[in-house]
């Protein structure tokens, strides 16, 4: 049954010709014009929009908090942001560029490759360290330096030095060997190894006891002031790193 997928999976061609792009933005700012939004089939009714008209401008370097009660789509707003939900009416642009439109298909893979996200629960693989910050890429391929500095900015640098096999250590299957706050600050440097120009955070500090938090906090200051925060929280002290909050109701 392996062979016949694998097999499968051979013979199937896309006729997508961005899937495999490798360009990403320089990205200077992001505006959602006039968005309307309803997971409603059909033509839903006003009232029953998650949002009306709704306008949202983030610059480059900007950290920004949404904030609101549970169900009030704070992580569909995200999904809207990011290019996987298209708006039932309105536009998404990036640099300016209207991202869904048809002759802009190839802008929409490009914003996809321009931020990283980090949620709640960072998904591992049964594999080092080193592979798990610097993942998808052949480890003959892994810039070292840029990993120790995306270890030191996340504040983990100094706990992988510890270890006996430091960044060769094995973290068990989907980071079992780490603590929470572990596995976050490796989250962290994940995001940072990439060098996207975005991180967005969904609720990733929830489920963290205090301490851990505050750790994680510093470690989001050491983020370059270049870099772009888009945080879901309700944590008050994540808050006060952010320049804008978007409060949905």
């Amino acid at each position: 049954s392996i062979n016949n997928v694998l097999n499968l999976l051979e013979n199937i061609q896309s006729e997508n010709p961005f899937l495999n792009i490798k360009e990403s933005f320089n990205f200077n700012s992001i505006d959602l014009e006039n968005i309307n939004f309803s997971f409603s089939k059909g033509n839903p009714l006003k009232s029953n929009y998650i949002f009306n008209d709704f306008n949202l401008s983030i610059k480059a370097g900007e950290k920004i908090a949404i904030v609101g009660k549970s169900g009030v789509g704070k992580s569909t707003l995200l999904d809207i942001l990011t290019g996987i939900i298209k708006p039932n009416n309105g536009h998404l642009k990036i640099n300016g560029i209207d991202i869904h439109l048809k002759e802009n298909q190839r802008h929409l893979y490009m914003w996809r490759n321009t931020y990283s996200i980090l949620n709640q629960k960072t998904y591992f693989f049964n594999s080092t360290i080193l592979e798990n910050i610097a993942i998808g890429e052949k480890i003959e391929e892994i810039d070292l330096e840029r990993v120790y500095e995306s270890a030191k900015k996340a504040m983990i640098f100094d706990y992988i030095n510890s270890l006996q096999d430091k960044f060769l250590t094995n973290i068990g299957d989907n980071g079992s060997k780490l603590s929470g706050g572990q596995a976050q600050r490796i989250g962290i440097a994940r995001a940072i190894y990439k060098n996207k120009n975005i991180l967005i955070m969904d609720e990733a500090t929830s489920a963290l006891d205090e301490e851990t938090e505050n750790e994680i906090i510093k470690s989001l200051k050491n983020i370059s002031s270049e870099m772009t925060l888009i945080i879901i929280s309700h944590k008050k002290e994540i808050l006060k790193l952010c320049d804008q909050i978007i409060k949905l109701d």
